[in-house]
């Protein structure tokens, strides 16, 4: 019996089987390990958020929220190990980690009835609009600060109870079933005129006015006849494509943050 034990120890098929055995339940460990990994946290200080003191409530959340995000995207890219080859700023590792998020998913051309079928579902982006109702933040002529808090908007796919949270008291929030003619008494020609081609529901880029700038969430709209698709689709088609990528975005980044969790601290 101890002849065959050694005989069997020295097999050369034994050895090989030994580390295979090895490797698999090495291999097998590390999976379970990964797939019980716990919850990150991420810990997001008012104190390291720029001016927080002079931020409305509704902007700290903003700032707090695009905190948020970026720390999750820097952590998700230092796993990647991004940071090992690339010595930028945080900035240029968060563009990395968005191109990563959007090329997740194989592009695919819509096709004429999926356009179409866009088309039908938005038909009150391409009809002829009597009356808008939109959510209006204000901000006077600070072009940058509009800029800064559309970005997190959009970043943040945020709705409008978020942005209802940075409405100053210069200018009322919300405008219900307003006309073109009544806008343009308001704000300009150039403002109505923007404001009547834009999508609804979603939050949209500064738009300038004779009164300052605004980011606008347009809420709904009182269409009158709808334009015919040949004459709109290369609109649907640009609509489209920007949602879809919107969506991509919003969706993996839901994704990776079924992973962590945020703890504020004062």
């Amino acid at each position: 019996m101890l002849k065959l034990l050694k005989k069997i120890l020295y097999e050369p098929l034994f050895h090989f089987l030994l580390i295979g055995s090895a490797i698999y339940i090495y291999y097998i460990s590390q999976t379970v390990a990964q797939i019980k990994s716990p919850i990150e946290k991420i810990v997001v200080s008012k104190q390291e958020i720029p001016n927080s003191m002079q931020l409305s409530s509704g902007e700290l959340t903003l700032e707090i929220r695009k905190s948020y995000y970026e720390k999750v995207l820097l952590n998700e890219a230092y796993g990647l190990g991004l940071d090992r080859s690339d010595s930028e700023i945080k900035e240029r590792l968060i563009k990395q980690m968005h191109y990563i998020l959007l090329n997740s998913v194989k592009y695919v051309e819509p096709t004429q009835e999926e356009l179409y079928k866009y088309y039908k579902e938005h038909i009150e982006d391409y009809s002829e609009t009597q009356k808008i109702s939109f959510y209006n933040l204000f901000f006077a002529y600070d072009q940058e600060k509009a800029k800064r808090v559309y970005e997190m908007l959009e970043l943040l796919d945020a709705n409008t109870t978020l942005g209802e949270g940075v409405c100053g008291d210069e200018e009322k929030c919300f405008i219900k079933e307003i006309s073109l003619v009544e806008l343009k008494k308001l704000y300009g020609n150039y403002f109505t005129n923007q404001l009547f081609r834009i999508k609804k529901g979603a939050w949209h880029q500064p738009i300038r006015s004779k009164k300052g700038v605004h980011v606008v969430y347009i809420n709904s709209k009182k269409i009158a006849e709808a334009y015919p698709f040949d004459e709109v689709e290369d609109r649907v088609y640009q609509d489209y494509l920007q949602e879809r990528k919107k969506r991509i975005l919003m969706q993996s980044y839901k994704d990776i943050l079924s992973n962590y969790y945020l703890e504020v601290r004062e």
